[in-house]
């Protein structure tokens, strides 16, 4: 007797599809002459997930779901779309899209029948197996998969996904819509494989509902009632990061201190009552930081052990006082620029960067990089009172360095970068020195 089973769940217009691993599910009435073995069958409920009809369907959809287009990034609203042009956010290649048609389905359990020490077949996936204790348990899950990414646009659609009480989403997943109120009953979903995006909400007040997922992404963009990140504990995110835009009632991050970055990108731009990063400690290295345009971000200190970093780019945040980075060691770049109120950056542990730009901040004082061995291309440019530079006897080398319109820098302190630089334009400032040591 052939033990693998299939448990196939569609809805019309092809929309979702999911394997399971529930031999009780299967209708032992449905049989094909001369086979005498069942034929699976499902009843699926009705819901309002993108073109879903009621009744059920058994073969693969026969035309693909429409969605409404969006942006690269999946911003439609006015501060989604202002952030993505003028911040130039990055795009998360596992990011959801619109778009809800869907594979036919897969089957999770593993197909080879097996014989337990009574001699009797079974189902490699029962809970009280002994011959399969080394079988990937992950085999043994309800799973979705989706050929395109799924939209829930309605509370009935969130239900309806609910309803098939799905443990591996494999797609991406994208929120979207008014009427959503609340992620209640996804709470079964252990992991998504793609992105998910919760985007243009404005009754969704937390995120209850994600707790304890791994993805490859989060994109919470253009939420007006998301107050804070709650409901994210244990979260995992692998490699394609965080990016929170336009959320204007969040205010800081502190929900996120248990949730686990591996590397991937982390973006804050356009939230408009975002105060603090407060939350991120956690995060060892990541690939991007951006930071731009969070008009009620006062400090920048919450990455504290933040080591590695290909891009850190902070730029447009009107209140921000001071950036903080004491773990930064390595970097290919990093640019703070135009933050009219940032008076201290401090990069105390940074020993090489292949790029460093502090570029238009009109109060900067102080920029601390005492540590600093090898810089790439340095431009230091239009910050009018700063001052001081830190130690400067580690700083081996500059391969191009960049001087103006810091009137308050002293000529000795010019002097010290100039005599490290290979190329340098506009240091005839320091060539006259006098008696700098």
């Amino acid at each position: 007797m052939r033990l693998g089973f299939l448990l196939l769940c569609s809805f019309t217009q092809g929309l979702l599809a999911c394997s399971g691993s529930n031999p009780e599910a299967l209708d032992t009435s449905n049989t094909t002459p001369g086979e005498g073995e069942p034929q699976p069958t499902s009843e699926m409920p009705s819901g309002s997930m993108r073109e879903l009809d009621s009744g059920a369907a058994t073969g693969p959809a026969t035309g693909p779901a429409t969605a409404q287009p969006t942006s690269p990034t999946g911003v439609d609203s006015d501060a989604g779309a202002d952030a993505q042009a003028e911040f130039n956010l990055p795009v998360d290649p596992g990011e959801a899209q619109p778009n809800a048609s869907l594979r036919p389905p897969t089957q999770a359990a593993p197909s080879s029948a097996a014989t337990d020490p009574r001699g009797r077949e079974h189902n490699p996936c029962d809970a009280d197996s002994v011959i399969d204790a080394e079988l990937d348990a992950e085999q043994c899950l309800r799973r979705c998969q989706f050929a395109e990414p799924l939209v829930l646009d309605s509370a009935d659609a969130v239900a309806a996904l609910a309803q098939q009480e799905c443990v591996i989403v494999e797609g991406s997943l994208q929120v979207t819509g008014a009427e959503i109120d609340d992620l209640a009953g996804l709470e079964n979903i252990r992991k998504v494989t793609g992105a998910v995006q919760v985007m243009q909400t404005s009754k969704l007040e937390n995120l209850r509902g994600l707790a304890g997922l791994e993805i490859t992404g989060l994109n919470l963009i253009s939420n007006t009632g998301l107050s804070n990140v709650s409901g994210l504990d244990a979260l995992r995110i692998v490699r394609g990061g965080l990016l929170l835009s336009g959320n204007s009632l969040i205010q800081d991050l502190s929900e996120l201190e248990g949730v686990v970055f591996e590397r991937g990108s982390l973006t804050f731009s356009g939230n408009e009552g975002l105060l603090t990063l407060d939350g991120l400690d956690g995060v060892a290295a990541v690939d991007d930081v951006l930071i731009a345009g969070n008009p009620k971000l006062t400090t920048v200190n919450s990455l504290q052990r933040l080591a590695e970093s290909k891009n850190l780019t902070i730029t447009q945040n009107e209140v921000l006082d001071s950036v903080v980075f004491p773990a930064l060691g390595v970097a290919e770049a990093i640019a703070i620029a135009s933050n009219a109120s940032l008076r201290s950056i401090e990069l105390s542990s940074l020993t090489d960067v292949s790029n460093l730009t502090i570029q238009d901040n009109a109060r900067l004082q102080s920029l601390d990089i005492s540590f600093a061995q090898r810089v790439g291309e340095f431009v230091l440019v239009q910050n009018p009172l700063l001052s001081d530079l830190g130690d400067l006897s580690s700083l081996e080398t500059i391969t191009s360095l960049s001087l103006s319109d810091n009137e308050t820098l002293s000529r000795c302190i010019m002097l010290e970068l100039t005599q490290r630089a290979e190329e340098c334009s506009g240091c005839e400032a320091s060539a006259d020195a006098g008696a700098c040591k």
